[in-house]
């Protein structure tokens, strides 16, 4: 309602919304409506003028990292491999104007999120720092 505050209401739809290309259609996952909840519990604040909990702005970049990442921890694991850091990645950035496919996004982890096999393992909060660096750049 462009009142600079969402709802718990609010976020749930609107992320429902956001990330259902991301989810198949299929509405967002157990354990992503279960992180909502929590993450919004924590963040949210109220105040005398707004008798809903709410959060603002600041709030709300963080909160959608944090979905961004549990949407594409599929398997809840509570770490993005290669093909999901980039595809939630890619998920930040604007569609090519030639309407094809999002290109790659570029990044770089340091060896130690990598297992001895070569897979990364990107942890929240390397996402997060990946999320800043690389969502400022494309929003």
């Amino acid at each position: 309602d462009a009142d600079g505050r969402l709802t718990y209401e609010e976020l749930c739809a609107g992320f429902a919304e956001e990330f259902e290309p991301a989810c198949d259609g299929g509405g967002l996952p157990a354990h992503v409506t279960s992180a909502l909840s929590r993450a919004f519990e924590e963040r949210a604040i109220g105040d005398v003028a707004f008798q809903h909990r709410y959060v603002d702005k600041p709030r709300f970049n963080r909160l959608y990292a944090e979905m961004l990442f549990k949407v594409f921890d599929r398997r809840n694991r509570g770490y993005l491999e290669h093909d999901e850091a980039q595809q939630a990645l890619a998920f930040l950035a604007p569609p090519p104007p030639d309407g094809g496919p999002k290109p790659p996004v570029p990044f770089a982890c340091p060896p130690s999120l990598y297992t001895e096999g070569g897979e990364l393992r990107l942890t929240w909060d390397w996402f997060a720092m990946l999320y800043r660096s690389v969502g400022s750049s494309m929003r």
